[in-house]
């Protein structure tokens, strides 16, 4: 009787489909949850990056601002006197203009480690001397006058 037994519950799984063993992998949902759990820290992340982010483009403005203090001051030391604004010739009282104006911007560039542009804009200034106080003028043309310099561009300024 034990021999028959066997043999029916032999028979019995032998006429069961063999169920493929599971090996460790996710289910749908135990997968969803986990990319959903990932995108949750993403989305916390990303305010807190976008902010370090604008952090450091304050600092390099602030430095940049320093560093504009700082070629004020050196002006001062190396001339004696801090650089003027601009004057460019009284053309109401009929004097015409000189040259064209450095303003300070311009005169403190050898001071922020750019004196190449400096050379070329004083260039320029000299050969503009004798022009009328309104003809043409050849700075006005001049891709030097919009050439970005770095230090004057804020690196949060969206232009």
């Amino acid at each position: 009787m034990k021999r028959f037994a066997i043999f029916a519950d032999h028979r019995k799984r032998a006429s069961q489909p063999a169920r493929p063993q599971l090996g460790g992998g996710f289910t749908l949902v135990e997968l969803l949850v986990v990319i959903a759990i990932i995108g949750v820290l993403v989305a916390l992340l990303l305010p807190a990056i976008q902010a370090a982010r604008e952090a450091a483009r304050r600092g390099g403005c602030s430095n940049n601002l320093h560093q504009i203090g700082l070629a004020m001051q050196n002006h001062h030391s190396a001339k004696q006197v801090f650089p003027y604004g601009a004057h460019d010739g009284d053309c109401e009282a009929g004097i015409p203009h000189q040259r064209i104006p450095l303003t300070w911007r311009v005169l403190i560039l050898p001071y922020m480690e750019n004196s190449s542009l400096y050379t070329q804009l004083e260039e320029l200034a000299n050969r503009s001397i004798g022009g009328g106080c309104y003809a043409v003028r050849p700075w006005e043309q001049s891709p030097l006058q919009q050439q970005p310099v770095p230090g004057y561009i804020c690196p949060s300024e969206s232009a």
